[in-house]
């Protein structure tokens, strides 16, 4: 028996009180009353109910994160922009990702290419993206096309397409990776067309691929609605160009 719980039985000799809070599902708060309540027994008690009250908040803000990650499904949860390679050869200069990485680009809905090379890292730069929108309090779903347009089907075939549509409606960010990669049909652009029409208005989209913008109309049909994605995503868009270097 640790230290701490000797104590807490000193308190309470009939409970294992910190045992009987981690079997209530609580650890973190089991180790916050661990830590405050006996570790520094002789503070005032108002100084120790506001370390525990500051413990739990920190513990709620960790969760919401937690559940912010695992909504939003990123192949890549760990990158962070702090740790991308910046170089002039590579396309990705520091000014740029230091800017990018105070999340103020999501409060004002502004999108972001990142276009590139297989191999230049761009799955990696749209979730460190991603990750920083996360951190900061935002929702971000993440999708590479295909996947979008089969979900969408799915979706559509199992009548839960509105649910879908409220889920998609609900993210602040809306990562698409693989765009531009394989042959849509125009059914697939009108897909693409419904998915982005709120975004596009009210949130964030970041697109990753592996061609420039000027191949974007050709694969979305080369109409009209092709026009008005590439338009409306590529205009005062953040272009980032990726190129392989050290």
């Amino acid at each position: 028996m640790s230290k701490n719980r000797a104590r807490a039985r000193s308190i309470c000799p009939d409970r294992d009180l910190i045992g009987e809070i981690k079997a209530l599902g609580q650890p973190r708060l089991a180790a916050v009353i661990e830590g405050l309540l006996f570790a520094k027994s002789k503070q005032p008690f108002g100084e120790v109910l506001v370390d525990l009250v500051e413990g739990l908040k920190l513990a709620r803000d960790e969760r919401s994160i937690h559940r912010r990650f695992d909504a939003a499904r990123l192949p890549m949860p760990s990158a962070v922009l702090e740790e991308a390679k910046c170089s002039n050869a590579r396309g990705l200069h520091r000014d740029v990702v230091d800017d990018l990485a105070k999340g103020e680009w999501v409060k004002r809905q502004e999108h972001i290419a990142i276009t590139g090379a297989s191999g230049t890292g761009k799955t990696w730069l749209a979730c460190a993206l991603a990750s920083t929108a996360l951190r900061h309090g935002h929702v971000v779903r993440y999708f590479n096309v295909p996947d979008l347009l089969f979900a969408w089907s799915t979706a559509k075939a199992h009548d839960t397409l509105d649910a879908f549509r409220n889920t998609l409606s609900r993210a602040d960010v809306l990562v698409l990776d693989d765009w531009g990669v394989e042959r849509l049909d125009e059914e697939d652009v009108s897909i693409l067309r419904r998915v982005l029409q709120f975004p596009l208005e009210h949130a964030s989209v970041v697109v990753a691929s592996p061609y420039p913008e000027s191949h974007w109309l050709e694969w979305l049909g080369g109409d009209y609605v092709g026009e008005s994605l590439v338009r409306r995503l590529g205009g005062g868009a953040h272009r980032i160009d990726l190129r392989k270097g050290c």
